[in-house]
């Protein structure tokens, strides 16, 4: 398995970056996290990998961190969940957001990933429960894992009546804007 990849970040698209090792351009599928996180063209960069082995394909995926990693393993192991998906999911939330969307069994949140209805949502949260229980004994636990700033945001657009997916959208674009 390659671990992890340094290099020079030659490319970035919202969904794949490009990473020059030695001369070698290695593209990866990121999350939406990790696209933001990236940096600059030119700069060295260092993303956590897995490789997904297909019979007709290697994909490469790449994300900034060891938790996001761990995650997205998990939700591969989750029957009718691949790569697609669990990108998806990470796209929406980060590693600490997911936790707390699992913990809390907030079906409501997890529908708003695009291709989760509310039947497939509430196998995903009984699936990634327990899990999850088994890396993490208590989501407090986590570094982080207590809600955010940024869950406790949607959550309060949402009692001003926002809808949640348009709360959160709002949300990433303010922290985008600010740089945090």
């Amino acid at each position: 398995m390659i671990d992890r990849i340094s290099g020079k970040l030659i490319k970035k698209t919202v969904s794949e970056a490009v990473v020059d090792v030695g001369g070698v351009g290695f593209a990866l599928t990121v999350t939406l996290g990790t696209y933001e996180n990236l940096g600059k063209l030119g700069e060295t960069v260092t993303l956590i990998t897995y490789l997904h082995v297909r019979e007709d394909i290697l994909d490469l995926y790449g994300f900034e961190s060891s938790s996001e990693r761990d995650l997205f393993i998990t939700l591969l192991k989750i029957s009718g969940v691949g790569p697609k998906l669990a990108l998806a999911i990470l796209s929406r939330f980060g590693p600490n957001q997911l936790v707390r969307v699992v913990a809390d069994q907030d079906v409501k949140m997890l529908t708003t990933v695009s291709g989760i209805g509310k039947r497939t949502a509430e196998k995903l949260l009984v699936d990634l429960k327990s899990r999850l229980k088994v890396k993490h004994a208590d989501v407090e636990d986590i570094p982080g894992g207590e809600a955010s700033a940024t869950t406790e945001a949607v959550r309060a657009l949402e009692v001003l009546g926002y809808p949640i997916a348009k709360a959160d959208d709002a949300i990433r674009a303010a922290r985008k804007k600010l740089g945090s």
